[in-house]
């Protein structure tokens, strides 16, 4: 929830907040209320997302079967204490060390301790240690160290200490969250100067610096990122799927690549068995591995290590490599791997190493959940080029603009009510959505700075060429301008979610149409209520305004269309549109 709530960016936009509560207008910090609702809004569904991981990580969770009072009753490990008598049957784990009283043909599988694969008979006064299990016979031990004491949670604990990196989506983001902290920090100095070396009255200073700076933000791209993940965990819970890695969303829409433990798991009439290698014979050169697993459909008779370095050379050669496991022997390959997804029905070490647990044990569910992921990573690639906008046309006009003599075209509260107009609203329903298209997961930051950067200029230089006319060649008042230039970047703003639509379905498409009349209705309704008007300082629509408005931003949807952002199907660049 932190990440929600304590970022840089709400750092910066609380400090100028506070600063324009206490100099300026109150009503130009309505962005304040943006960072509540944008924060709300992504613990609320974090909140969710855990509740529901939670209820589904109880299936999994180990349970040792104790005789208390002489009944014998299953319970969880956690509730475990020192002197209890744990029965011993084949095929369960033994969830706590202790001290054999009873053992009937005893046999246990330790190679997850030790790495022998022959079982080990125990006998009466030995010790049997948690992770080890029970291959044949029966037993009783007494319970001799639980908690963080006991050797399970030793080996839990170093298990979910393997994390896999940042997926190349968090790490795209990261980047472009840091050059925008540097573009902030730039054009923040640069327009703080100009307002000081030009001796700009207090009140309107803040009022300036406020609406430059505040709109260079991305407000709510880092809990869009959020939302989205814990979205997609609350849609994996319903179908049976426990993440244990938030961005497994992303590995999921990345995979190109299935591994499977065994061929017995797929089950679907269509598959086929190809060729079999054996395993037995991998190549030690690497590159001829990486050739053998390429080749490879089925290897058999393979060992653990066989599988690790098969899933490695797979990766090694470029492939995003899911692998199915639920055995001891498959943990080297699935920590190896960059989704690692275990059977419920697995050991309890394949789970805690898995990024995704099928609970009901439904290998069908994976193809599902592989057509969300890139669902989800499509809509947020998507919206991800409408907050980069916002950016472009504020440093746009920061340039252009803030470091003239000319009064800054729109206040703070301006740039809230059009931001949420055209991106806020829309982007979170876009990011939920059902979508169609091209999916790529390359090259994120470049293809959405090819949209933004051109689409922010544009619209930017529509918005400052109407308030100008209407400021100097009309004679139009500072508000009514002012009213012109807000009009325009709403009707251009509303354009550009459409444009980033082109090739999505006809059913998305008619969609977005209806909801971007409906926003433009609002704002329309802005225009005609007395309160909000004053509220939002804008004019009175008269016949000048009105037409002034209607020119500026057919002006700016014409320059859009000739620069490629059409809501045609099919466009290409700039937009490459809908992807």
């Amino acid at each position: 929830m932190r990440a929600n709530v304590l970022t840089v960016f709400n750092a910066i936009l609380g400090a100028f907040g506070v600063v324009t509560l206490l100099f300026g207008d109150w009503r130009d910090a309505l962005f304040l209320g943006v960072i509540v609702a944008n924060s709300g809004i992504g613990i609320t569904q974090e909140v969710r997302a855990k509740r529901s991981l939670d209820r589904l990580a109880l299936l999994v969770a180990p349970h040792g079967e104790v005789l208390r009072d002489g009944v014998a009753r299953k319970v969880p490990v956690g509730a475990l204490v020192p002197g209890d008598l744990v029965l011993l049957s084949p095929g369960e784990q033994i969830v706590a060390d202790g001290h054999v009283l009873v053992a009937n043909e005893l046999l246990v599988d330790e190679s997850i301790l030790s790495g022998e694969s022959e079982p080990a008979r125990r006998e009466v006064g030995e010790e049997v240690r948690s992770g080890a299990f029970v291959v044949e016979g029966t037993g009783v031990c007494e319970v001799t160290a639980v908690g963080a004491e006991s050797f399970a949670e030793r080996l839990t604990g170093q298990a979910r200490s393997f994390r896999h990196p940042r997926s190349p989506l968090e790490r795209a983001i990261n980047r472009l969250l840091y050059a925008l902290v540097a573009l902030v920090v730039g054009l923040g100095a640069l327009l703080g100067y100009s307002l000081y070396h030009r001796h700009v009255p207090l009140h309107t200073a803040v009022a300036t610096s406020t609406a430059g700076v505040v709109s260079l933000i991305p407000e709510g791209l880092v809990v869009l990122v959020s939302l989205t993940y814990a979205v997609a965990a609350v849609r994996m819970s319903r179908r049976g799927i426990l993440a244990q890695q938030l961005n497994a969303i992303e590995s999921l829409a990345s995979v190109d690549t299935l591994c499977v433990d065994k061929t017995g798991t797929l089950t679907q009439a269509t598959l086929r068995v190809v060729g079999v290698s054996d395993g037995e014979a991998l190549p030690d050169d690497p590159v001829e591995l990486r050739r053998f697993a390429l080749e490879a459909t089925v290897v058999g008779r393979i060992s653990p290590e066989g599988k690790q370095a098969f899933v490695r050379a797979l990766g090694e050669a470029g492939r995003y490599v899911a692998m199915i496991g639920d055995g001891v022997n498959d943990v080297p390959a699935l920590k190896s791997s960059r989704l690692a997804i275990a059977q419920g029905a697995g050991t309890q070490m394949a789970r805690s190493v898995a990024d995704l647990v099928l609970v009901s044990g439904d290998f069908d569910t994976v193809p599902v959940l592989v057509a969300e992921g890139r669902q989800a990573l499509r809509n947020l690639q998507r919206v991800t080029k409408l907050y980069l906008t916002k950016s472009a046309f504020a440093a746009f006009l920061i340039l252009t603009i803030g470091v003239s003599s000319e009064a800054y075209p729109l206040l703070p509260r301006h740039l809230t009510l059009a931001a949420s107009l055209t991106i806020g609203i829309p982007t979170f329903f876009l990011a939920l959505a059902p979508s169609s298209g091209r999916w790529r997961p390359e090259h994120f930051v470049r293809r959405a700075a090819r949209f933004a950067v051109p689409a922010g200029v544009v619209l930017g230089t529509g918005v400052v060429a109407g308030y100008l006319f209407a400021l100097h060649d009309l004679d139009l008042s500072l508000t009514q301008a002012r009213t012109v230039a807000v009009t325009t970047l709403i009707a251009g703003g509303l354009y550009l979610v459409l444009a980033l639509e082109a090739e999505g379905s006809a059913r998305r498409s008619t969609l977005v149409g209806v909801m971007c009349a409906a926003l433009g209705g609002a704002y329309v309704a802005v225009l005609l209520i007395a309160s909000t008007r004053r509220f939002f300082e804008l004019a009175t629509p008269d016949a000048a305004v009105i037409a002034t408005a209607l020119l500026a931003g057919a002006v700016s949807i014409g320059a859009l269309i000739v620069c490629g952002f059409t809501v045609r199907a099919g466009s290409t660049t700039p937009t490459e549109g809908a992807t």
